[in-house]
């Protein structure tokens, strides 16, 4: 088997602990004066965290008199430091260099434990500054933090990055997108903040958007940004940009007061002066980027294909821009574009001169083989595949860009379902309760995303929405340092340096657990107490002296605690209804099915949490007040876990309630059918959950974009996905479905309704949608309802069916805001329904 370490990198810190230093009780780290402020940050950064990780006494000095402290820490860059090099040449240390030639590579280091007059020391020598930074953290990673002591092994090392753009936001070192408002969070300090961003440098981070005053000290790349075609402060409603279809529907609530139509000649022109101005007023930064989409575009007939309107539209904003900052690169993403949109943009970069534009940015909804948060799939990249979805049309993109044109990545590592690279199919309690913002750690699906995309890019400027990826921004840097670490040998890594080598075992394994959980359905699964089993092990395991200052314990521990209070509700859930269903079935057949329905509701009323669970959720508030007095993050799901029906109790209740109070005795039977029959679409029928995460067999045409509402309240689960399509000229959804009984009538009932904050601002008026089977209307135009699931139920003639054929379309029946949405189709045999609607009016 070959290892491949690059090509003077060498490591000698195994896993066979030699140590060089046992149980040190102080340190002197020397950083002369000659050295530049960086490098005397790098070493204030490495007293910080010893001092802070261990107690010890770790003082800094500018001369090295030899024999001082039970460990002397050297540091500093070696080009201009003639001290120091002339140490690293006394020992015989070789710098991390180009080959065949003396050029020393950038942002290197090399670190020694040795011994000299008399003394033991710890030399961390830098190609330069960003070496020296690289460099501490590498050493403090090595090392072993005591109640008052360090542990240092012999040490050999020669590093160097692999790729040279690594980093994100310097906002995602806290809680957005209104996880800090759920969560009830304190705010952070900016004391807190900066700590955030020095972890993340000394994992080889060395390019942030924002604070940029304080990325700039520690001698790293700054980048910034704008929407193309984003022009705020007002403008005339007519210059407004068409929104997107493939945007979330949200967006629609502000996308006209934000974004212009840049085929209107005023408009284009106010978007000129709006860069002149950006551009003369903005600090200095090494990057500029901006976004076809998610959030920016317009949809207008005079703008698609967007992907030529918005290459041509920066090509005017690189000439602004370089007029103003000549040594900023342009870069842009390819996000929410057409197939033919993608093309044009490669075209015309091949077209020109394109010295303009340093790289495309490849981002969520940048894949033409991924239909999130974009159009139609292209068909052309699944005839021979290669490696798969994930990287194949990527490597086309590297192919036709222009030479001097570089792939960068725009990675989404902070959300873990409905994303760039989320988990397909996670159980839906999970889904409903943690939206896309949960703490989450994705070692092995993360590592098979890099594997397959790093070849093509120079680096990534990942995105992150907080501290509940703070596992994935480690795992993200040390791949973007070396790829062919392994998932285990990063993840050891992350447990070590945080949780102690004696916790080390069982916290990883809790990791690899959870990530596992993620994508099996909760009811049974071992994994969910096998994890919260590893973490207890695990926490009694840390010293004091690592568990004291740091919080990520603690937030782990909460997520593993709501997953099994969220499986203990899901299993107590299916047991009451399990009794349930017996008294139904018993409603069903009886004269007088009324008591026995109150018999029921009085059942499904009583249910409550036990003990275990009332338990799990004093734990959780605990820990997560602890966490956010330690760095204001706690999981914010735990304070509306129990708003989402996931168990779908609550549905039962209404509907059964519904009955009593609406019907008769055929209404309460029919009503109990449905509770306890709901999917079942009888002999000969056809049921499917339509929209994610659920597969589908006949939906054959449609935009499955977002298609995931979830929404406080009774519900049965298929409720919060819905696949829908909206905002195209012949707006519509198609099923297929072969092989039926010729001449047989059936029925077909829809489950349709949306529920999203804000769309009435957006829609100003009833969605109407129609049903079509084989080319005939079935039925009147019926509402796509919002803030409410409806069920309807139309008639399709065995006279339609002559070849055992039948395409059932759904249209938009609406002008002025064309959607259509479905969260389940049933297609039934009319004489094997296992129940209708037809005597269900709340329904």
């Amino acid at each position: 088997m070959f290892e491949f370490k690059g090509d003077d990198v060498i490591n000698v810190h195994s896993d066979d602990y030699t140590p060089f230093v046992e149980n040190a009780g102080s340190a002197i780290i020397i950083v002369g004066d000659d050295q530049p402020r960086q490098v005397h940050r790098a070493a204030e950064i490495l007293k910080n965290r010893i001092r802070g990780r261990s107690g010890i006494e770790a003082t800094l000095a500018e001369e090295w008199a030899g024999g001082d402290g039970d460990l002397t820490i050297i540091i500093g860059s070696v080009p201009g430091c003639e001290r120091l090099g002339e140490m690293v040449k006394k020992h015989g240390i070789i710098l991390p260099h180009l080959p065949d030639t003396a050029r020393l590579h950038p942002e290197g280091y090399a670190l020694r434990t040795l011994e000299d007059d008399g003394s033991r020391i710890l030399l961390i020598a830098g190609t330069d500054e960003r070496g020296t930074l690289y460099g501490a953290g590498t050493a403090l990673r090595s090392m072993t933090y005591h109640k008052g002591g360090i542990s240092v092994p012999n040490l050999d090392i020669v590093d160097k990055p692999a790729f040279w753009i690594r980093g994100g936001e310097a906002s995602s070192t806290g809680p957005r997108s209104g996880a800090m408002e759920l969560g009830r969070m304190r705010p952070q300090t900016e004391e807190e903040v900066q700590e955030a961003i020095e972890d993340l440098v000394l994992l080889g981070a060395n390019i942030f958007q924002g604070r940029d005053d304080f990325v700039r000290s520690l001698g790293l790349m700054t980048y910034s940004g704008n929407c193309a075609n984003a022009l705020r402060g007002g403008f005339p409603v007519e210059w407004a940009a068409t929104p997107s279809n493939s945007l979330h529907i949200k967006v629609n609530s502000y996308y006209r007061r934000s974004f212009v139509c840049p085929s209107i000649p005023e408009a284009r022109d106010a978007l000129l002066e709006h860069f002149e101005k950006t551009f003369s007023e903005m600090p200095p930064s090494d990057f500029f980027t901006t976004c076809s989409g998610d959030v920016a575009g317009c949809t207008c007939d005079k703008c698609m294909p967007w992907g030529d309107t918005f290459i041509r539209l920066i090509r005017e904003m690189a000439d602004i821009l370089h007029r103003h900052q000549p040594e900023s690169r342009l870069i842009a993403t390819n996000q929410n574009l057409t197939n033919q949109g993608d093309q044009m943009i490669l075209d015309y970069l091949n077209s020109e001169d394109p010295s303009w534009f340093y790289g495309l940015r490849y981002g969520p909804g940048g894949n033409e083989m991924s239909t999130y948060n974009r159009g139609p799939l292209n068909p052309v990249w699944f005839m021979y595949p290669g490696f798969g979805w994930v990287g194949n049309y990527l490597k086309y993109v590297h192919h036709q860009l222009p030479r001097e044109v570089n792939v960068l990545l725009f990675s989404d590592i902070t959300h873990w379902i409905r994303s760039q690279y989320g988990v397909e199919r996670p159980d839906v309690a999970f889904a409903v309760v943690y939206n896309r913002r949960a703490w989450n750690a994705r070692p092995r699906a993360y590592h098979a995303v890099a594997s397959e995309t790093f070849h093509y890019c120079i680096g990534d400027m990942y995105y992150s929405e907080g501290m509940h990826d703070d596992f994935n921004k480690w795992f993200w840097h040390r791949m973007l340092w070396n790829p062919h670490l392994t998932a285990e040998e990063i993840t050891r890594e992350y447990c070590r340096y945080w949780f102690g080598p004696d916790a080390e075992d069982d916290m990883a394994s809790a990791i690899f657990v959870m990530e596992e959980n993620m994508e099996k359905p909760a009811i049974g699964n071992p994994g969910i107490p096998r994890a919260l089993d590893l973490l207890r092990m695990a926490g009694r395991k840390i010293p004091t002296n690592l568990r004291k200052g740091d919080y990520r314990w603690g937030i782990i521990m909460q997520k593993a605690l709501l997953d099994r209070y969220i499986q203990l509700r899901l299993e107590l859930g299916a047991e009451i209804k399990t009794k349930v269903g017996c008294v139904l079935k018993r409603a069903i057949a009886s004269n007088n099915p009324r008591d026995l329905v109150i018999e029921a509701i009085k059942i499904l009323e009583g249910h409550a949490e036990t003990g275990e669970m009332r338990d799990l959720m004093k734990e959780i508030e605990e820990l997560g007040e602890e966490s956010n007095n330690k760095i204001g993050y706690r999981e914010p799901s735990f304070f509306n876990v129990n708003e989402f029906d996931v168990a779908e109790i609550g549905w039962w209740i209404k509907m059964l309630k519904f009955a009593i109070e609406t019907g008769g005795s055929d209404t309460i039977r029919e009503a109990a059918k449905m509770v306890i029959s709901y999917e079942d679409p009888g002999e000969g029928g056809f049921y499917e959950r339509v929209g994610w995460p659920w597969e589908w067999v006949h939906l054959v045409e449609h935009q499955n974009i977002i298609g995931y509402f979830p929404f406080p309240g009774p519900a049965r689960t298929h409720h919060y996905g819905m696949g829908y399509s909206w905002a195209g000229e012949d707006t519509r959804m198609t099923f297929l479905y072969e092989g039926l009984e010729t001449g047989t009538d059936y029925i077909a009932r829809v489950c349709t309704g949306f529920h999203c904050e804000g769309l009435e601002d957006v829609v100003g008026g009833e969605i109407l949608q129609q049903l079509e089977a084989n080319g005939k209307i079935a039925g009147d135009p019926f509402p796509l309802p919002l803030g409410e699931i409806r069920l309807f139920e139309f008639e399709i003639p065995g006279e339609l069916i002559t070849d055992g054929r039948l395409e059932l379309v759904l249209r938009s029946a609406s002008d002025e805001f064309p959607a259509v949405g479905l969260s389940g189709l049933w297609l039934m045999r009319r004489e094997s329904m296992p129940w209708t609607t037809e005597k269900l009016d709340f329904v």
